[in-house]
């Protein structure tokens, strides 16, 4: 039996354009069940007595369920990349909700992703989302994981540190821009300018989320911060990162027969 390997994509998205109608209910009522579910989870496995709580299964339940639930929430990001316009409203609630307090906010996903998707530049030195997992040592996976669980700091790092820096020294802001900018797993992904668009929502989310960080930095410093909660929640970020690493690893180690 002869298969005809050639597919009309064309076609193919007409056949399908139904699945890409933006369903403004389902959004908000799975991020928002998602967001509750895994904030008061965490809240629970913080402020109820469960003594030494690395210990304590209900903990690691309430510990777990917290993070893959806002990790769920998380991943809305990819959504409102893809449809920003149809999202504003939503846009602008899970960047408060979510991308601000987790260090993760949308704009870093905008120009490297949409980028991942031109068909022209995918698997280049320009596609910021593109390893060749297949053909990388298992050593080096284990390490494209280990640093996923610690990109939460570095991502803090680059909104309460860098970012006031860059307002005064313009090669930081320059260096900010390229290399600091974009959700991305190649370390030499280099990263250009926000268009007219993306500029209106870094002008302030990247604010937003560098005084909120300078806050609760400044807090834990001076003592107004629990430190063990915000370990906790440094080490949840943590798992969010990895579990996300761990889908794109899988989504990713193909090679072409």
């Amino acid at each position: 039996m002869r298969v005809n390997s050639t597919v009309d994509t064309r076609e193919l998205r007409g056949l399908l354009t139904g699945l890409f109608k933006v369903q403004n209910r389902i959004y908000w009522v799975d991020f928002l069940v998602n967001h509750w579910l895994g904030c008061l989870a965490f809240f629970l496995s913080q402020w109820l007595d469960l003594g030494i709580r690395y210990k304590n299964p209900v903990f690691w339940f309430l510990f777990l369920t917290a993070s893959f639930a806002l990790y769920r929430a998380v991943i809305f990001t990819h959504e409102i990349t893809h449809a920003r316009r149809q999202l504003e409203t939503f846009s602008v609630a899970w960047n408060i909700l979510c991308g601000i307090p987790l260090a993760i906010p949308s704009f870093l996903y905008y120009q490297s992703h949409l980028t991942h998707h031109r068909a022209s530049l995918y698997g280049t030195y320009q596609d910021g989302e593109y390893l060749p997992f297949a053909s990388l040592s298992k050593w080096e996976l284990v390490k494209y994981i280990v640093v996923s669980f610690f990109a939460q700091f570095l991502l803090i790092l680059r909104f309460a540190v860098l970012t006031p820096i860059g307002l005064f020294v313009p090669k930081v802001r320059a260096w900010i821009i390229a290399h600091g900018s974009s959700l991305v797993i190649d370390p030499n992904f280099v990263g250009g300018p926000p268009s007219a668009s993306e500029a209106r929502d870094w002008a302030w989310q990247e604010p937003a989320t560098a005084i909120f960080w300078l806050f609760v930095l400044t807090g834990m410093a001076l003592g107004w911060i629990p430190f063990e909660p915000m370990l906790w929640l440094f080490a949840m970020m943590g798992i969010i990162h990895v579990v996300n690493g761990l889908r794109t690893l899988a989504a990713h180690r193909f090679a072409n027969c």
